[in-house]
């Protein structure tokens, strides 16, 4: 599948040639610089990473205790994933209010890590930590 370029930044992980790895560059002409390399890729060599239940875990999650979700909280903001074969649900809290998504919405768009890593940048103003 190819990656749609608008979507990436500086510091998302993408697959390429089977490996994650982490996009270092972007070229006005929508050339892709992986690892600090010196060797430009095209949209066309690179890939999304799916969100699955291992990236999950890699990225900080953690089970709840009936097992029915991930969650992770930092400072007064929690995110929960709940993945379906349909789509990845999630919910945003912050002092126990909800915004903006409401109860359980699905979020059809984010289904690949760059994603997730975009809106938590969004919401939190860091980066997502992940532990490959």
């Amino acid at each position: 599948m190819t990656i749609n370029v608008k979507e990436l930044r500086i510091g998302n992980e993408v697959e390429l040639k089977g490996n994650f790895c982490k996009i270092s560059g972007i070229t006005q002409t929508r050339e892709i610089f992986i690892n600090a390399e010196k060797t430009s890729h095209s949209a066309n060599e690179i890939s999304p990473i799916h969100l699955t239940e291992d990236i999950i875990k890699k990225c900080g999650f953690q089970k709840n205790k009936r097992g029915n979700y991930y969650k992770l909280y930092e400072n007064f903001v929690g995110f929960k994933f709940m993945l379906s074969s349909k789509n990845i649900l999630i919910y945003i809290t912050q002092y126990r209010e909800t915004i903006p998504i409401p109860n359980w919405q699905p979020l059809n768009h984010v289904l690949y890590l760059h994603q997730l890593q975009n809106l938590y940048y969004d919401i939190m103003g860091r980066e997502l930590e992940i532990k490959f």
